[in-house]
């Protein structure tokens, strides 16, 4: 959808938009589906015994432990978009204009990121009391809505507006998701879960200002190549020992399981 519009906009526009979806399916398929994937056959299995408290409980794991990995994901991009954008894609036509129009785009896309993690975890719970048509309805209705945003701010957008009636589309999609499946299963929130999303969130903006710093004094160590590899590996090297200790210190649940996790399968 976001293509067909962006056809008549200003040349790159269609590249740009294309190259920063990419960089979001990237964590977005390393964290937010192999989370959905994980949890589905407990789902599943707790839908084949009718016990939607099971299923509540698998959902809620699901929902938290995507948001540990996908926030430092999205912060990261947001605070990152230029400098990954210029070394990944800016060469040959794909020049400094075109490379702007990427990075402004993936901040916007970027700002969707959990809501895609969340839909993916999410239908889930459908999927396991065989209601696989519900998803599909809220989905439907996320692209009408898309579809519409999109008419709405490509003119005062632009092509930044057509990212950001994905990202606001995808969220309409999860909060609608999240709705149903809080009247169908109970409330997919408690205390829990609270403090541990707000932790969280902290850990990841900890982790964004340590990234900016180091990608603010990295920026000019070396000429060319060499250096835009040493500027974002240390930045992201840096932001994810910063996401690590903030993460301990805040005794988020979701890094003990990590942890308990990584002993297990080194013994």
């Amino acid at each position: 959808v976001d293509s067909f519009f962006a056809y008549g906009l200003d040349v790159g526009v269609v590249s740009a938009l294309f190259f920063a979806n990419r960089l979001i399916q990237l964590p977005l398929s390393v964290f937010g589906m192999a989370v959905a994937v994980a949890i589905l056959p407990t789902a599943a299995k707790s839908g084949a015994e009718k016990n939607d408290a099971a299923i509540r409980d698998t959902i809620l794991y699901g929902l938290r432990a995507s948001t540990f990995l996908i926030l430092p994901a999205m912060v990261g991009l947001m605070v990152l978009s230029q400098p990954l954008v210029t070394l990944l894609f800016q060469r040959f036509e794909f020049d400094t204009a075109v490379a702007t129009m990427c990075a402004n785009a993936l901040l916007l896309y970027a700002i969707g990121l959990p809501a895609f993690a969340w839909v993916k975890v999410g239908v889930n719970g459908f999927y396991a009391i065989k209601r696989p048509g519900i998803p599909v309805i809220i989905a439907s209705i996320s692209m009408v809505l898309n579809i519409i945003l999109n008419f709405l701010l490509v003119g005062p957008l632009g092509y930044k507006g057509l990212a950001l009636s994905t990202s606001i589309a995808f969220t309409v999609n999860f909060l609608l998701l999240y709705i149903l499946l809080s009247r169908r299963f109970g409330l997919l929130m408690d205390k829990d879960a609270a403090d541990s999303l707000i932790k969280t969130l902290l850990a990841a903006l900890i982790m964004g200002a340590g990234v900016w710093g180091i990608a603010s004094y990295t920026a000019d160590l070396a000429p060319g190549l060499p250096g835009q590899l040493l500027h974002i590996g240390l930045s992201v090297g840096g932001g994810a020992m910063l996401y690590a200790l903030a993460a301990h210190v805040l005794g988020i649940p979701e890094w003990q399981r990590l942890l308990l996790g990584l002993r297990r399968r080194g013994k």
